[in-house]
């Protein structure tokens, strides 16, 4: 799954969406802009089953209207769980890429449909997660799916429940039976299934997300920030665990404000990019130039050596050790006192080593896709570390 790291904070297109009505108005009949009203409607109230049909009839009135195009995507992937066939399920999921593709070409920033464009494959892919070794426990969760996206909770919730009985160790019935608590803003009595469903796999980040956007609800701030700490641990490539982020820092009213390793050239979180003509000596910031000397040995040379047969790819033990060259040689420089007034990069990464470890930072704050296949065999044994970055470093408000 391509690794995203949405920047943070990313708050409405109000601006955007307004005109996107004014140009509804203007170009369609009445009585279309009035299906639409009715469609977002629904779609506010989480019944995407019920908008789909609208969406399905006007998307093609609305060529530039993010919003229809955004929410006609989700709904088609929403139908798709629902179907009986696999093949059939798979067709729906082709479209619902195709459409989401034109809502982010539109502009959409809408985290479920750019989450759902992360995770599928332009053909549709193979398959999603209702299936199951028992027919009748699929059966029951693609049930629950129709009547949950008919705003149908009671239907629903006898469905997951019939599918958990049939299998307690299904995390999606547990996760689900859960979510009817939830939508019914029955948030106290969402948590017992929530925490069911983190038994279940604790390496998933949805039942915690929900979890913890139960226990905001309630006002329970700290509790649901640590819901969302263990999230992030289960998936820092969500963008779901970035809009976590968003969440609190709107209940704290605080800005998100971290310590990050940003030489000339890097903006922002999510890898290093170096612009040489930036760097000077004055301020240690040719001293980068190791990270790219470093960098560039592991793809010549020490990749291969220490991986034979296996094709390149970018690794965290890569970019520690060109981290680690960068720090060394200018924790030298400090001392010698020929680095009189080093750059907040030098400054932070050297900080950074010293109080709160390298490897959570570039595996939370710094992978690309390559980096990212080391994560699940380092938080084997090291979760409470990961964790305890996040904590320090990151969920700081």
């Amino acid at each position: 799954m391509p690794v995203k790291f949405p920047a943070v904070l990313l708050f409405g297109m109000l601006a955007l969406l307004t005109a996107t009505l004014d140009f509804a108005a203007q170009k369609a009949p009445d009585e279309v802009v009035s299906e639409r009203a009715k469609a977002m409607v629904l779609v506010e109230a989480n019944r995407y089953l019920d908008a789909y049909p609208i969406l399905d009839k006007i998307a093609a009135s609305f060529p530039s209207d993010v919003e229809v195009w955004t929410h006609y995507g989700i709904a088609i992937a929403a139908r798709s769980s629902t179907l009986s066939e696999a093949r059939e399920r798979k067709a729906e999921r082709k479209r619902a890429y195709g459409v989401l593709v034109k809502a982010r070409e539109l502009g959409t920033k809408n985290v479920m449909a750019l989450s759902f464009l992360d995770q599928m494959s332009p053909d549709g892919g193979d398959e999603d997660n209702f299936s199951s070794a028992n027919p009748e426990v699929e059966k029951a969760l693609r049930e629950g799916e129709q009547h949950f996206g008919k705003g149908e909770y009671d239907k629903a919730f006898s469905a997951y429940e019939r599918a958990y009985k049939l299998d307690p160790k299904s995390y999606e019935a547990a996760l689900f039976v859960g979510d009817t608590y939830y939508a019914q803003r029955k948030y106290q009595q969402s948590e017992e299934w929530f925490a069911k469903a983190v038994a279940l796999d604790p390496d998933r980040e949805l039942a915690y997300r929900f979890w913890g956007d139960a226990l905001l609800n309630q006002g329970k701030i700290k509790e649901a920030t640590e819901k969302f700490i263990n999230a992030f641990v289960a998936d820092p490539y969500s963008r779901y665990s970035w809009e976590n982020i968003n969440k609190l820092t709107e209940k704290y009213g605080r800005p998100f404000d971290v310590k990050g390793i940003f030489p000339p050239g890097t903006n922002d979180f999510g890898g290093i990019t170096l612009d040489p003509a930036q760097f000077a000596e004055k301020d240690g910031t040719q001293l980068w130039l190791k990270y790219s000397e470093t960098r560039e040995s592991w793809r010549r040379d020490t990749f291969r050596k220490e991986n034979p047969g296996i094709t390149y790819r970018h690794s965290l033990k890569e970019e520690l050790a060109a981290l680690t060259a960068v720090a060394d040689a200018a924790a030298l420089a400090i001392k010698n006192g020929s680095l009189k007034y080093p750059h907040h990069s030098i400054t932070n990464l050297l900080d950074i080593r010293s109080k709160v470890n390298l490897e959570p930072y570039v595996l939370l704050l710094l992978a690309d896709e390559g980096i990212a296949e080391d994560f699940d065999a380092y938080r084997k044994t090291n979760r409470e570390k990961l964790r305890r970055f996040l904590v320090d470093h990151v969920f700081v408000f």
